[in-house]
């Protein structure tokens, strides 16, 4: 762990979670994010990750795509639509659970 994430495992007391408050750690994989960008990308939850790094490339203007300076801002971005996408396929997949 690195930089805010050391300091505040650091500061967690015994028996102290990580989560927000009023989130158990069984209630929290329950919850869906519904990210609107997200939903925007119209993409399958079969989708691969490689298809929603494409799509999500896609919102961007192409100054911003080619621009060194939002290199992380664009990495922040891809990891959120990754998750999100994370999300819709373990809902598929709950789903359709036999």
């Amino acid at each position: 762990m690195r930089g805010r994430a050391a300091g505040r495992a650091a500061r967690l007391k015994v028996g102290e979670s990580a989560q927000p408050p009023g989130l158990s750690p069984s209630r929290s994989t329950d919850i869906a994010m519904n990210d609107p960008v997200y939903l925007s990308l119209r993409i399958r939850a079969d989708a691969n990750w490689r298809a929603v790094v494409r799509a999500a490339a896609c919102q961007f203007d192409r100054r911003i795509r080619h621009d060194p300076a939002f290199r992380f801002a664009r990495k922040r971005f891809y990891r959120s639509m990754l998750a999100e996408h994370r999300l819709d396929r373990r809902e598929l997949v709950n789903a359709f659970r036999l």
